[in-house]
């Protein structure tokens, strides 16, 4: 493999790496989305069952409406934080293999010139 060769293999192996990056994003984002909508699910629910039972919600049913509130938002956050380090990962990974591919087209480059002297 020549000096094109590297360079061409470093930026496949890079955009592969940015595709995953945006991937990771995007699925952090959606789980944290899809953890929200069950969450309001589950909250209703638990409004439901303080009303059902003729409590009102005050007090200890309140509390544990907001606790269950804090969760879910706790939840859904470490999902999309979870997705943004993975997508960094990535990211630094497209950054190595750009790095990885000028070090390898330079030294074949080098090793031209040293054959040709």
């Amino acid at each position: 493999m020549g000096a094109s060769g590297a360079d061409d293999a470093a930026d496949a192996q890079a955009e592969a790496a940015e595709y995953n990056r945006k991937l990771a994003e995007q699925q952090g984002f959606k789980e944290a989305a899809r953890l929200r909508r069950d969450g309001r699910r589950d909250i209703s629910a638990i409004r439901a069952g303080i009303a059902k039972s003729g409590v009102t919600a005050q007090g200890t049913p309140l509390m544990v409406l907001a606790e269950s509130a804090a969760n879910i938002e706790m939840d859904a956050l470490n999902s999309q934080l979870f997705g943004m380090q993975r997508g960094d990962m990535f990211r630094r990974e497209a950054n190595a293999a750009r790095s990885t591919g000028s070090y390898r087209s330079a030294s074949y480059l080098l090793s031209g010139l040293q054959q040709i002297s």
